[in-house]
């Protein structure tokens, strides 16, 4: 499929378009050996460092087994706890002493997996949602994989250490961008402190409280900062998800393989300053991206055309100062589309000069057919079998009632003659 570029430069002065230079990102300070800054409104990357680099993530898999397992689920539904959920984790890692057939509601058990970290918590959540523990981890590879996440696997739902076990930087701040749009689940993320009632197994309350230093008062406190997940095991080292908004920008920052407790804060606050001090949230409408219309095909007949399908606004963060007139606007496009396949269409936004592009939007479009083909098919006859019911039918009762009439004609007149000859004598 021969493919074009439409370029599309708003008017500028390029003199102008590079702002000036705010602070550099502190690269040699960092400690992590992976990272990723992330706008979690467009998915655009801010700042990276080994970002598709396969780490072991340890608890912040839960991220994800939390937000999957209140997909479309009532934090009020009743759990009743299994031996497999319960034994099937290692009695030395993190739980809350959780009991076969103990009933829990999902919130119990969600907000003990995210502020505790409680592994047998995460394997109800699992149950929970997927059946089985097997199921689920099915899910979530399936999650992981509808969402763009191409090096990550999950073997459990905890996060304990498997070999096969893995994730990115990238991949993980792709979860947490879906997991924040699933109903109910900013609220677990966010928490700092929850109290579980007692149960039919365990008479005395519950209570948790988050490790999370950034999102509460404390030395590493962030402001802005309003949820986030930690882990840690010997394979791993630390893992730390965390969320903050200002300026406009909500930003999720991910940091993997970080050797200390407390260089996981740092380095995550350090990433925080460098993109809010730098980059500021703009916004373009639909009718100011150079999207074309494309011819749909269908074999080799057209059938119809594909129109660009953008609700709202298109938003990203640029340099701070960058004039919206000065970036370029880049749309890469077929000529035609073929019925029922991805025309691929990406926009991309770039400052002048740039080596890298600022960010790839991909474009979805909405197919409209022509007339004939959106016309209402009727049901079509085989050719020489069309029939007019009426005229035929009013035709076949006549040709009926004149065999009659000369049935009867036939019946009188060889009546007429039997009587004839009798009269004669015959």
């Amino acid at each position: 499929m021969k493919r074009f570029i439409l370029a599309f430069c708003l008017i500028g002065i390029l003199l102008l378009a590079v702002p000036a230079s705010g602070a550099a990102l502190p690269q040699g300070e960092l400690t992590s050996d992976a990272y990723v800054v992330m706008d979690a409104q467009s998915g655009q990357v801010l700042a990276a460092r080994n970002p598709d680099k396969r780490e072991y993530p340890a608890s912040i898999t839960k991220v994800l087994t939390v937000a999957l397992g209140l997909e479309g689920h009532d934090p009020d539904e009743r759990i009743t706890l299994t031996d497999e959920a319960v034994f099937s984790v290692d009695r030395d890692s993190t739980h809350i002493a959780l009991t076969p057939g103990e009933e829990v509601s999902l919130n119990d058990m969600t907000h003990a997996a995210m502020l505790a970290s409680a592994n047998d918590a995460a394997n109800a959540v699992a149950e929970n949602a997927g059946g089985t523990l097997e199921e689920f981890i099915r899910m979530m590879n399936g999650k992981a994989k509808e969402l763009g996440a191409q090096n990550t696997n999950f073997v459990n739902a905890n996060g304990l250490y498997d070999p096969q076990h893995y994730t990115t930087a990238y991949d993980m701040a792709l979860l947490t961008r879906w997991a924040l749009t699933v109903p109910g689940f900013r609220e677990v993320f966010g928490s700092i402190e929850y109290k579980m009632g007692p149960t039919n197994k365990q008479p005395e309350e519950r209570n948790f409280g988050t490790y999370h230093h950034m999102i509460v008062e404390s030395a590493y406190y962030y402001e802005g900062a309003d949820g986030g997940k930690l882990g840690w095991t010997p394979e791993s080292h630390h893992t730390i998800v965390t969320v903050a908004h200002r300026g406009g920008l909500e930003l999720i920052c991910v940091a993997l393989n970080t050797k200390t407790q407390w260089e996981k804060y740092k380095d995550s606050t350090k990433l925080f300053d460098y993109c809010f001090e730098n980059f500021e949230p703009i916004s373009f409408a639909a009718a100011e991206l150079p999207l074309p219309e494309l011819p749909l095909y269908s074999g080799e007949e057209q059938a119809g055309t594909l129109v660009p399908d953008l609700a709202g606004e298109v938003r990203l963060a640029v340099p701070k100062g960058t004039a919206k007139e000065s970036l370029l606007l880049q749309c890469d496009a077929p000529e035609r589309a073929a019925d029922g396949e991805d025309p691929g269409v990406r926009v991309t936004f770039s400052l002048p000069g740039a080596d890298e592009p600022l960010y790839t939007l991909p474009v979805q479009y909405r197919p409209v057919l022509s007339a004939a083909q959106s016309a209402p098919q009727e049901e079509k006859e085989p050719a020489g079998l069309k029939i007019h019911w009426i005229p035929t039918l009013a035709v076949l009762l006549l040709i009926l009632l004149l065999v009659l009439r000369r049935v009867q004609v036939l019946r009188r007149r060889r009546r007429r003659r039997r009587l004839r000859e009798q009269r004669l004598g015959r």
